[in-house]
């Protein structure tokens, strides 16, 4: 589901490329779309941080 909002970003941004090569607007986008499930179950943030461990 967490790499399905992230693609829904980046084919808003008409960007064809993954999750780990974003850019740091696309990233923060992607970020603030997570937030909510993160904050209803806080218990899979290591998820979060698998997904973005990668960006510069």
């Amino acid at each position: 589901m967490l790499e399905d909002i992230a693609l829904d970003v980046l084919l808003l941004t008409e960007n064809e490329h993954s999750i780990e090569t974003a850019d740091p607007l696309e990233r923060a986008e992607i970020v603030r779309r997570w937030q909510p499930y993160f904050e209803q179950l806080p218990e899979y943030e290591y998820l979060r941080e698998e997904l973005t461990s990668e960006w510069p």
